[in-house]
């Protein structure tokens, strides 16, 4: 893109980051929170609230933010609108890296800062690690997508300290760097170089650091939530409407350009796939834990948009997916308590089954509207290529 073209995107995304705050009217401090705030308070405090596991690993942004002045719900909110927008602003950024051009580049931003996981959550529940870590994965998949070493290492090094998920990027970035097939010394040994560090530094932490609950047990944990996922397996599926919207639609209708973009960047699918495995291992807040693919889920519908351009380049179709994702993100609806519980959550405790048949039914007929327009556009290429003889080839 121009200069013109990257003003352009930086402001439009800074009136996103200003709308998500908007339709994000109240703040709370939800359980994780409870932490995070005592960790930022005084993260040298030896109280149970500042020393429990596995939040007591979680070191960014609380020991960052500790150093600035002010309330810490309201630095934290600031911390989170400058976030948000350099989050999206580098992942564009990675994808102008390879060789994405506006539209589909457009397309990836709107999904990212539409989804109620991405910004409004960050706003109504700030004191978090989640905007942090979406900051980390835009940087380290520009870095893959650069061949940067240095900046994908510090992105790594940082996400050791923030999320655990840090450990699936390091199997993305062998893959990343293998030029001889799926066993590659050259890129094993860098591979090695790279995360050394960063693996040292999550080791070290659960090491070291005088946690108040030595019992709490990751395998335990993982299994749990594993037989929770595949007991209800539907509601993982609704979470992927849930949280990416028509980003899902996209892929679904375009599933021949998304697997050849695949077969091409093995690196993308392994991060999906390993994003799946957190998803069912890694604990109850299945959408925030499934948002953490957002990397790879918008480069695929991307990667859609930019092999199916003579579909996108209808603006009844554009006009139509704004809609239905506003629609399906609820943006009608202020993010607050009341329907937060109600409308967001895919937990197999938090949604009623009522809510969760009506909210599924809500994804299918949007589903249905957007095969019915995408569908009809396509055969109407189709005719019209067909009537044109030398249009063909």
């Amino acid at each position: 893109m121009t200069r013109a073209g990257w003003l352009l995107a930086a402001a439009l995304t800074a009136a996103a980051v200003g709308a998500a705050r908007w339709r994000a009217p109240v703040q709370v401090t939800g359980y994780d929170a409870g932490f995070y705030l005592a960790m930022t308070e005084n993260p040298l405090s030896k109280t149970p609230r500042t020393l429990t596991a596995p939040y007591a690993y979680r070191l960014v942004p609380s020991l960052l933010l500790h150093f600035v002045p002010g309330r810490i719900p309201k630095v934290y909110a600031a911390y989170t609108a400058l976030a948000a927008w350099a989050t999206v602003l580098v992942f564009l950024k990675a994808l102008r890296r390879l060789g994405f051009r506006a539209k589909p580049m457009l397309m990836a931003g709107f999904l990212f800062v539409s989804s109620w996981v991405s910004l409004r959550f960050a706003f109504y529940d700030p004191v978090h690690v989640d905007i942090t870590y979406s900051l980390i994965l835009a940087g380290a998949f520009y870095g893959l997508a650069a061949r940067s070493d240095p900046i994908f290492a510090l992105c790594l090094l940082i996400g050791a300290a923030t999320r655990e998920y840090f450990l699936i990027l390091i199997p993305t970035y062998y893959l990343r760097r293998c030029r001889r097939g799926i066993l590659d010394g050259r890129a094993a040994a860098r591979t090695a170089a790279v995360a050394a560090g960063p693996i040292a530094v999550f080791f070290a932490l659960r090491l070291f650091l005088p946690v108040s609950n030595r019992d709490f047990a990751y395998g335990e944990h993982a299994l749990y939530f594993g037989r929770m996922f595949l007991i209800h397996w539907p509601r993982m599926v609704h979470a992927a409407f849930n949280v990416f919207g028509v980003g899902i639609f996209i892929i679904v209708f375009g599933l021949g350009a998304a697997g050849r973009f695949l077969t091409r960047h093995s690196w993308v699918a392994a991060y999906l796939f390993l994003s799946l495995i957190c998803l069912a291992l890694g604990g109850a807040d299945r959408c925030r834990i499934l948002f953490t693919a957002w990397p790879a889920v918008l480069l695929l519908a991307a990667a859609v948009v930019r092999e199916q351009n003579e579909l996108y380049r209808s603006q009844l179709l554009w006009g139509l997916l704004i809609l239905l994702q506003l629609l399906l993100m609820r943006w009608h609806l202020p993010l607050e308590p009341a329907t937060y519980r109600q409308l967001w959550w895919s937990n197999v405790s938090f949604l009623p089954r009522s809510e969760f048949l009506v909210s599924s039914n809500r994804y299918l007929m949007a589903g249905l509207a957007f095969l019915a327009a995408a569908g009809g556009l396509r055969l109407r290429q189709i005719s019209f290529v067909d009537n044109n003889p030398e249009k063909r080839g």
